[in-house]
């Protein structure tokens, strides 16, 4: 079924109070469940919950979690602009609040499917934290998922990637409806994606997309950063730090 459809199949037969899903390379701490478990329950406002995550392989780091709990849109720039990743597809969510949650079947080859996935989450409701490194991802495995996404025809890793947008703006649609919020959001998916966008060249290293409404018509004149000032000095401070390195002398792609 290829890992959106099987990870789907898995999640339509979810028949707990709680779920998670574990990736088959992967490894759990013996007490992984029941911490994040135990977090879930103190904090019974969450939807999900998720901890720090290790790496082996090829690398041996830590991706540091965080809480987000902060107001429906907030959450949601606040995943996409953050400048540290976390880990959350490994939450521990709770089935009464997350039991709709599905991978997009729309995208191609299920690259990146986790995106939007991620996004629903947090659209779900506030996410909770341990500081504590409970589950390890095997990085870079030769073989493995996203290996296999970089081996991929051009053209195939570019529709793939539009298709994402298009299942991220589905999500922004069912969480606003407010024309100004919806700019923060789309604005916020652009700096998230401007490497996948940018990174596109030809046989001459020159860029495929030479605007951002070439890669999607979404963001086609984004020539002005939203105001973000309603959610913090630091979260604007994100926009115009990302904003300034990918365009240091110009307002355009």
């Amino acid at each position: 079924l290829g890992w959106v459809g099987n990870v789907n199949y898995l999640l339509e037969r979810v028949d707990s109070p709680y779920f998670f899903i574990y990736f088959h390379d992967d490894i759990i701490l013996p007490q992984y469940t029941q911490v994040l478990l135990d977090s879930l329950l103190e904090n019974s406002s969450c939807t999900s919950v998720h901890c720090d995550m290790g790496h082996f392989g090829t690398q041996k780091k830590d991706s540091p979690g965080r809480p987000m709990q902060q107001p429906t849109v907030h959450r949601l720039l606040d995943f996409m602009l953050h400048p540290l990743r976390s880990s959350p597809l490994r939450s521990m969510i709770r089935s009464d609040g997350g039991s709709h949650l599905r991978l997009p079947s729309g995208t191609v080859h299920g690259l990146w499917a986790n995106e939007p996935f991620l996004l629903d989450l947090f659209a779900a409701g506030a996410a909770a934290h341990v500081e504590e490194t409970l589950y390890y991802r095997w990085d870079q495995r030769e073989g493995g998922l996203t290996e296999g996404w970089r081996s991929l025809p051009t053209e195939d890793i570019v529709k793939g990637w539009r298709s994402v947008v298009d299942q991220c703006i589905l999500v922004f649609r069912r969480v606003t409806t407010e024309a100004r919020e919806m700019e923060q959001l789309i604005f916020a998916l652009y700096l998230k994606m401007y490497w996948n966008i940018s990174q596109f060249k030809d046989g001459d290293g020159r860029r495929v997309f030479q605007h951002a409404g070439d890669f999607h018509p979404v963001f086609a004149n984004l020539d002005n950063i939203p105001d973000y000032s309603g959610f913090g000095e630091t979260l604007a401070d994100w926009v115009t730090t990302r904003w300034a390195s990918f365009h240091p002398d110009s307002t355009h792609l």
